[in-house]
């Protein structure tokens, strides 16, 4: 016999343990009997000795065995309601679950509901995070309110408590009791309140059967990083974002509750026995410290312990600054377990380095006197940053959520090297990991596809990973410009100390991107002079169709930064981004063309040569003015009438001289402000041979081209 409870939602979370209520009060009396959530969030059951009964009289029997619930109510909510004080008699005792010696005291039944009240951790006592300050929210006591609702609980209306989806009946709202149904609680910030007890929309039953499925829950907030021990208990409940107002900072947590659907049914004890073994691992080995961790361990992966969903709700504090504060579970939405869909797959392999490394648990909210540290404080409310662009990137699978995690990231590691700065050396400056960038590239897929800004920013991140052969054989990243850090191998990056230490490179994004990306180009120049090869190359290179787009305005520049920041954080690997969908034929800028064509003699110069060493020309590049770029590619076009064009040439020897064009340069003041972004965007040897045949004059063009024919003849024969 199955039978369906309506009564139950996932909409907040009292409602939400209400349906664990049920469970546990139905597998009291029928231990054997499967449960399961429905697609509406519904609780269903299949009750083997009721199969030979009809519907009406499984409904009498399941309502008969929720009545018994009422004792329960009056029993516990006694035991575990706190002393109160009297002026002439006693003083106010202590609350009997805080003391753990107490347990030894309560029954087999009762100290096991105590266990899922309160959680023992060493030294000290942290109660189950729902119950907050054992059971006391604001002016009202859980256990209090519990007591009182068995007491005045009425058979009658069990059975619209558990079977009518309009709600159950009777009874009204008692004070401390918003945190689990905040919507019974006066909204003050908009200025509604209910006017009556009897209009508000929770009866005993509700909250009896929400407090029985809470104290099922087991254990404290999952501390970040201080051990490696599996979760202890159900719910799993791990930090959440920190709340900073007014100068106050109020750490927050946030519980995930699991559901299963009908395929997997199961009963009580399985149930139980499954969450003690669930683990939800990020990285190689550690398991998730924080919420913003927790979903991206869950929802990648294949169904875990047979869950299909976590239900996900912040305590956050109503009113942070009283004595007595009070606090309410705000639903934050789903995560679902299982296979996701192509832009959602693999967010959790793709942050996996920064869960390896542990970067994110420097993040830590600290006090001092009672008062958050301001550095502290700073960096919590980055990481808070970082961890909602997560959940948006969870809740909403685009891709543009997936670029907000880098930015955030980026933005984070702004905020970390601000902080060290200004400590004066007392706090080292760690950069975060890099991601892997051939991962992100298939995640990205969809966006640098459509996106020609993206693409350029794709290619110009990569700039300089190709190992240069210095005295050191390790590569210049660009990444190295904007922050004062080393690279190591090919994913790492470590902040020099000492006389090694290198000026200060953090460069703030603002108005005028393409005067920033000019002094970028700028300082690329000077800091590299001593190499032997310019690092202008990159792994992932730009196709020279979106480079001329840039030029001609039909790309925005500050786009192109915006994406270049975000790819910072990846790693030299990938391959380059997809060509335009329509290749454009028009013809190409000359002074761009012998730009380029010159920063190639720098960046890949032929065995024996040196490097152009001349800074008249990336000076001229640098500062942006239609008549220092022209001059700047009337200086290119000299040398390279001398050195040859770079490309591929079929005899393995370069035009030079006459066989050199010399066009007539003319660059506007727009053409003149984009020209350093334009040349330092690295591009493919098949866009050098493209730049390098449009300044090979026509005759030598033609001669070329036969030579070419007569080849190909040579080879069919």
């Amino acid at each position: 016999m199955t039978v369906e409870f309506r009564g139950v939602s996932t909409a907040s979370l009292g409602a939400m343990l209400k349906g664990y209520g049920i469970i546990a009060g139905v597998a009291a009396e029928w231990p054997d009997a499967r449960f399961w959530w429905t697609a509406s969030g519904f609780v269903a059951t299949e009750v083997a000795e009721l199969d030979d009964s009809g519907v009406e009289s499984a409904r009498t029997a399941i309502e008969a065995a929720i009545w018994e619930l009422g004792n329960w109510a009056k029993h516990r909510g006694k035991k575990f309601q706190k002393p109160r004080g009297y002026r002439d008699k006693r003083a106010a005792g202590d609350p009997p679950l805080e003391d753990e010696a107490n347990w030894d005291l309560f029954g087999p039944a009762l100290a096991e509901d105590a266990e899922g009240a309160g959680a023992h951790a060493g030294e000290t006592h942290r109660a189950n995070p729902v119950l907050a300050r054992w059971g006391q929210d604001g002016s009202g006591n859980l256990f209090s309110a519990l007591r009182e609702a068995g007491e005045n609980a009425k058979r009658d209306h069990v059975r619209s408590a558990i079977f009518d989806e309009s709600g159950s009946v009777g009874g009204g709202l008692r004070k401390g009791t918003g945190v689990l149904f905040p919507e019974g609680i006066k909204r003050y910030a908009t200025g509604t309140q209910w006017v009556h007890d009897s209009l508000k929309p929770l009866g005993q039953w509700d909250f009896i059967l929400a407090m029985r499925g809470l104290l099922l829950l087991r254990g404290a907030v999952r501390l970040p990083r201080g051990t490696r021990r599996a979760y202890p208990s159900f719910p799993f409940v791990l930090p959440g974002s920190v709340v900073l107002s007014q100068g106050s900072a109020t750490p927050t947590q946030e519980v995930f509750l699991p559901t299963w659907n009908a395929d997997r049914p199961r009963t009580l004890g399985e149930f139980q026995a499954q969450v003690r073994g669930f683990q939800a691992r990020v990285g190689r080995q550690d398991f998730a410290s924080g919420a913003a961790g927790f979903r991206r361990a869950v929802e990648g992966r294949a169904v875990t312990g047979g869950f299909s969903a976590f239900h996900r709700f912040a305590l956050e504090p109503r009113k942070p600054g009283r004595s007595r504060p009070q606090r309410q579970a705000i639903s934050r939405g789903t995560t679902t377990v299982g296979p996701a869909s192509s832009v959602r797959h693999g967010l959790r392999s793709l942050l996996a380095p920064l869960d390896d490394s542990g970067w994110l648990d420097r993040f830590v909210l600290r006090w001092t006197d009672g008062k958050p540290e301001a550095d502290s404080a700073k960096l919590a409310r980055g990481k808070a940053r970082f961890d909602e662009a997560v959940h948006s990137a969870i809740d909403v699978p685009e891709v543009q959520g997936r670029l907000s995690v880098l930015k955030a990231l980026w933005n984070l590691q702004l905020e970390l090297w601000t902080v060290s700065e200004r400590s004066g050396g007392t706090k080292v400056f760690q950069p975060a990991p890099l991601l892997k960038g051939s991962a992100w590239r298939l995640s990205l897929s969809d966006l640098l596809e459509h996106e020609p800004a993206s693409r350029l920013g794709w290619a110009l991140a990569s700039l300089g990973w190709p190992p240069a052969p210095d005295e050191n054989g390790r590569p210049r990243p660009i990444v190295e410009q904007l922050l004062p850090v080393l690279s190591v191998g090919k994913r790492r990056l470590y902040a020099p100390q000492g006389d090694d230490q290198p000026r200060q490179r953090v460069r703030q994004p603002g108005r005028k991107p393409e005067k920033e990306l000019a002094g970028m180009f700028w300082r690329r120049w000077i800091d590299t002079a001593s190499l032997p090869v310019l690092p202008a190359t990159g792994t992932r290179p730009a196709h020279v169709e979106d480079v001329t787009a840039l030029l001609r305005g039909e790309v925005s520049v500050k786009d192109v930064q915006r994406y270049f920041l975000a790819f910072l954080m990846l790693d030299g690997s990938g391959h380059a981004a997809p060509p335009p969908p329509a290749s454009d034929h028009r013809p190409l800028l000359p002074a761009y063309a012998s730009l380029r064509l010159w920063l190639e003699l720098s960046a890949r110069p032929q065995p024996g040569e040196r490097r152009p060493m001349d800074g008249a020309v990336p000076r001229g590049i640098a500062t942006g003015t239609g008549r220092s770029v022209a001059d700047a590619a009337k200086f290119a076009l000299r040398r390279l009438r001398v050195a040859g064009l770079p490309g591929r040439w079929p005899d393995g020897t370069r035009p030079t001289a006459k066989r050199v064009a010399t066009p007539r340069v003319h660059v506007t003041s727009r053409e003149a402000g984009l020209m350093a972004t334009a040349v330092l965007v690295p591009i493919s040897c098949v866009g050098v041979d493209r730049l390098a045949h449009t300044l090979v004059v026509p005759s030598a063009r033609q001669e070329r081209a036969s030579e070419s024919k007569k080849e190909i003849v040579d080879v069919q024969r």
